[in-house]
């Protein structure tokens, strides 16, 4: 049995002062995804979020509730509401092996919020908003996702049972994907599929990989017993040499 731990990784956990998300909209009408804010992470504990342009040209998109401005930007004295929503209560029953399964036991409390936010997207089944990591610009990036579409795989128990922590994986673009265009598969190094990079991180990554720029990614944490949107947390590699 693979046991459940915190990355080893040095970059794992960093904190979040100088990392900014982005928060993702999918419209109803077209499906289609809109980088709509920016929330920045600064020193001691401050953050502020930011509309970005898109906000203010896409159709049918209302500003939030708790940031009623599409023009004005708000710092706060702590995550806002909206986000910290988005990340799962340390009271909830099962909350010990939610965060083993995300790979963030052992890491600062004051981080967990926001590297959750990352690897699972903040997604939730109220609304059709997503937060990504902001990749730094002229700079190597590495960010974490979980592999979407397992439940769909034809023998799902046998193929991520060939995954292990740290398994080299391959993305390809899926060109001939109707309902996404810039769909990304994950594949294992024999070409098995595996499953997809999540829709709303699709587009930044199809380009990457269509512009030639190196991008690497790797099984990081193999959760077996999880559920299957938390089986396989993938790492990625943006190297710009």
């Amino acid at each position: 049995m693979r046991s459940h731990h915190a990355s080893t990784l040095k970059d794992a956990d960093r904190g979040c002062t100088g990392r900014s998300l982005i928060l993702i909209w999918q419209s109803p009408r077209t499906t289609k995804f809109h980088k709509v804010g920016q929330l920045d992470c600064l020193d001691g504990g401050k953050y502020t979020f930011t509309y970005l342009s898109e906000a203010r040209k896409v159709k049918g998109f209302s500003p939030l509730v708790e940031f009623p401005e599409l023009n004005v930007s708000t710092t706060t004295t702590s995550l806002p509401y909206f986000f910290m929503n988005r990340v799962m209560n340390t009271k909830r029953p099962g909350y010990d092996k939610y965060l083993a399964w995300l790979g963030l036991s052992g890491f600062n409390p004051e981080s967990v919020p926001f590297e959750s936010l990352i690897r699972t997207g903040g997604d939730r089944p109220t609304d059709s908003f997503h937060v990504v990591e902001k990749p730094h610009q002229h700079a190597d990036f590495v960010s974490r996702f979980f592999d979407t579409g397992v439940r769909y795989l034809t023998n799902p128990v046998e193929i991520i049972g060939s995954l292990s922590d740290g398994s080299v994986l391959e993305l390809e673009r899926e060109h001939d994907y109707v309902k996404n265009p810039d769909a990304v598969q994950i594949l294992r190094r024999d070409g098995e599929r595996i499953g997809y990079v999540p829709d709303w991180l699709c587009s930044d990554i199809a380009s990457r990989l269509s512009s030639g720029q190196k991008v690497t990614a790797a099984a990081e944490q193999v959760n077996e017993e999880a559920p299957f949107h938390l089986q396989v947390l993938c790492r990625i590699e943006i190297r710009q040499d």
